[in-house]
């Protein structure tokens, strides 16, 4: 998606400064809301569109992606670039080499409650959790689902066979296929 980091800084700031018209000092730092159109898991801001919460998500400094969610839909979460998949990438990077313990939110609206601590993986990929060492939840659904991505085998285990001497059937295969 060609959407360059000076025009989505401008969107981001619209947004913050939509929400702070809104809510006024009740707002919560980082987030802010646009109306945006969605298609399939992106989205982009539109006059007339759904109203949605956004938060920044950022690489460093930089900021990569815009998250946005419906308030009546938290765990559903649609990104403006299609870089981020997780809310608080960042704060999982540091758990990890600090070796820290990471707080795992159920939905964005807990992870903005929590002041965007922690991190929200919306892509409900908790493998990604694997090698964190310690994980924290406030909610027990929540904690059930992360441990039983971490007891499961991996998606794809591959055959893995030991050749044998004068075993040349790939090259057999491959022979008669360019025939």
């Amino acid at each position: 998606m060609g959407i360059d980091v000076a025009s989505l800084e401008n969107e981001f700031i619209d947004s913050l400064i939509q929400l702070y018209r809104l809510a006024g000092d009740a707002c919560v730092p980082g987030v802010g809301c646009a109306r945006g159109e969605l298609d399939g898991q992106l989205w982009q801001p539109v006059k007339h569109g759904i109203f949605m919460l956004t938060v920044g998500e950022y690489a460093g400094e930089e900021l990569v992606d815009i998250l946005a969610f419906p308030p009546s839909q938290p765990t559903r979460v649609y990104v403006r670039t299609g870089i981020a998949a997780i809310a608080g990438e960042d704060n999982l990077r540091v758990a990890r080499l600090m070796r820290e313990p990471i707080l795992v939110h159920a939905s964005m609206l807990d992870y903005i409650r929590s002041g965007l601590t922690g991190c929200y993986l919306f892509d409900g990929d908790y493998g990604r959790l694997l090698d964190v060492e310690h994980i924290r939840v406030n909610d027990a659904d929540l904690a059930g689902r992360i441990y039983r991505a971490h007891r499961a085998p991996p998606p794809h285990l591959p055959k893995i066979s030991v050749r044998q001497p004068g075993d040349h059937s790939t090259y057999s295969r491959l022979k008669e296929a360019a025939a």
